[in-house]
């Protein structure tokens, strides 16, 4: 048998001190329109660009970690901030680009669902259903991925969809045939459309769930639950934690004093892991209010005059978690590891006697644990690693396989 040396090191959890936030300003005075960034620790430092631009819609900024763009909508026209140079360009007119486009991080693939009655040249324009499809902003083209099974009635697009770029797997929320508020998981990796759908809690008051998105580190996704209750006319607002298995709940912040949310102004900087919206008191005085999920704190700052909607710059988190580690194994099923979440150790099973360099990784990309391995079964310690999420990372002679690893 060959002998390989093994490679055993402690993983610091990597520390982002910067959260840089991109949003739209409007000036009342000469009715002009400017893209504004700024850091939050220094918001008075902001950097401002004119655009010219007669209007943008609510709710239809997104920002694509992947190309380091802002996107927004004026009249029927997508727009994009290049951050590169800081320079809008126009792209096709009246684009297909919705509200409730998600872009995936790790290859900037575009995705969005839409009724299936809207989509181009579609056989059935009287169709109740949804379809999720991807998007060429190129040319404008879609291609039509799948369709769900069962007539939806959404809830506001731009706020009930999130995507998971680790998995590729699209989330929408909606009420389904029955009026039971669901949430539909739909993979845009596997060749044939599939997807699940997974029943949210039933509760004795109604609720509806906004600014949802994929904390990519904790495997969540995370949300506004707003519940309104007739008997008391109180409203209330707190920031929940989904589990994407199964749907629960868990309760996270609760708001006191809470008016309402500004439209478009929900985000999440995937790096801190900090939730983060603009709150309206009831002299409807704008706030920047940040959540911070790692030490459950929040925390609020000065937001820029008149700055509208905002969106997260996850550039630097993108790089670090896909150019390093790249997502090319996430397609190969061929290997099981369990258990996930894994206390003590995880077991990878690969079928064959064949060679594998088994890699333990932290999420900035330094190496935990590595060894090679030439049986059917790996067995990797794990016992002494810091809780968190890691990337296993599995290469033979088939390709690269990495895998995600959530210690407790």
């Amino acid at each position: 048998m060959k002998k390989y040396t093994l490679l055993f090191l402690f993983c610091v959890a990597p520390m982002f001190a910067q959260i840089n936030l991109i949003g739209i300003r409007y000036t009342d005075e000469n009715s002009t329109f400017s893209i504004v960034k700024w850091n939050t620790s220094t918001p008075e430092t902001s950097e401002v660009f004119p655009i010219d631009i007669p209007t943008y819609l609510l709710g239809s900024s997104l920002f694509d970690a992947k190309r380091s763009s802002y996107y927004f909508r004026s009249d029927t026209q997508l727009n994009s901030f290049k951050l590169q140079n800081n320079s809008l360009v126009a792209l096709h007119d009246e684009t297909s680009f919705n509200s409730a486009a998600e872009i995936d991080m790790s290859n900037g693939a575009i995705y969005t669902i839409f009724p299936q009655g809207q989509i181009p040249a579609t056989t059935n324009p009287d169709s109740p259903y949804f379809s999720l499809v991807k998007l060429n902003l190129e040319d404008n083209s879609m291609i039509e991925l799948g369709t769900l099974a069962e007539p939806i009635t959404a809830i506001a697009l731009s706020e009930g969809t999130c995507y998971d770029s680790d998995d590729s797997d699209y989330y929408f929320v909606g009420y389904d045939s029955n009026s039971q508020l669901s949430m539909y998981k739909m993979s845009t990796a596997s060749s044939s459309f599939t997807y699940e759908k997974i029943v949210l809690p039933a509760e004795d008051i109604p609720y509806y769930l906004s600014g949802l998105y994929y904390d990519m580190q904790a495997d969540k996704i995370l949300a506004i639950k707003t519940t309104f209750d007739e008997v008391t006319s109180l409203t209330t607002r707190e920031i929940i934690q989904i589990s994407p298995l199964d749907g629960t709940f868990t309760s996270l912040y609760t708001f006191s004093n809470l008016m309402t949310i500004q439209n478009g102004s929900t985000t999440f900087d995937q790096g801190t892991r900090t939730y983060i919206l603009v709150t309206l008191d009831e002299n409807f005085t704008s706030t920047l209010f940040e959540y911070h999920t790692i030490d459950n704190t929040a925390s609020t700052s000065i937001l820029p005059v008149n700055v509208g909607e905002i969106e997260a710059d996850n550039a630097s988190f993108s790089v670090q978690r896909y150019s390093n580690l790249g997502n090319g194994g996430f397609i190969r099923n061929d290997v099981k590891v369990y258990p996930v979440p894994a206390q003590n150790e995880i077991t990878i099973e690969t079928g064959l006697n064949r060679n594998s360099k088994v890699s333990l990784l932290s999420l900035d990309g330094k190496v935990c644990y590595a060894k090679y391995f030439d049986t059917s079964t790996i067995i990797i310690p794990i016992e002494t690693i810091a809780s968190g999420l890691y990337t296993l990372k599995i290469e033979d002679e088939l390709g690269v396989i990495t895998k995600r690893i959530i210690k407790e």
